[in-house]
């Protein structure tokens, strides 16, 4: 008898009218976006953590690069470990007179774990599973578990001093390459 007393009161919610007013709120939600431009959905896509991009960071003097012996600095943010090197001979994304000066970051692309440079094979060894890659070849993987080519740190030569001055590839383990951490 309760039901009927609603029913007659205009009070009882039933599927119909439920799916009335979804449809509406659905229907004005649309009408609402729509309104929106493609300049202001794009300042909400942004990320919020990235308003400065990549920081310009000195990393040496050209004259204390030696070929085959690593420098290691971190970039972009503290603890990402990465290492500058001067292969001796003219490589693809190369910096400095010889066009032989590059940068990679140390985390292997398969479980993160520092990879280290082998002098002997001018390579780069990851030793937890053995991945090699190649820094003369854009940091691609030779052999081993990884499935991507080390991230390049992007370079740039002013009066004789090398700048990091941001990053080809995502780091292993972030979502982003300038978030979770502080910038050098």
């Amino acid at each position: 008898m309760g039901e009927q007393k609603a029913k007659e009161e205009g009070q009882l919610i039933t599927r119909r009218n439920a799916m009335k007013v979804l449809g509406g709120s659905v229907a004005l939600s649309a009408l609402y976006l729509a309104g929106c431009t493609a300049e202001e959905t794009e300042k909400v896509e942004q990320p919020k953590s990235d308003p400065d991009g990549y920081p310009v960071t000195k990393i040496a003097n050209l004259a204390d690069i030696k070929v085959n012996e690593p420098i290691t600095f971190d970039y972009p943010l503290k603890t990402q470990s990465n290492y500058l090197l001067d292969l001796g001979v003219e490589v693809p994304g190369g910096v400095g007179p010889n066009k032989s000066i590059v940068a990679y970051n140390r985390a292997c692309q398969h479980m993160g774990c520092p990879s280290n440079y082998d002098d002997t094979r001018n390579t780069f060894f990851c030793p937890c599973h053995q991945t090699v890659y190649d820094p003369s070849f854009n940091g691609s993987v030779v052999i081993g578990q990884g499935k991507a080519s080390l991230p390049r740190i992007l370079l740039k030569v002013e009066n004789n001093e090398v700048f990091a001055i941001g990053v080809d590839g995502l780091i292993y383990g972030y979502r982003n390459n300038l978030m979770d951490g502080d910038r050098v």
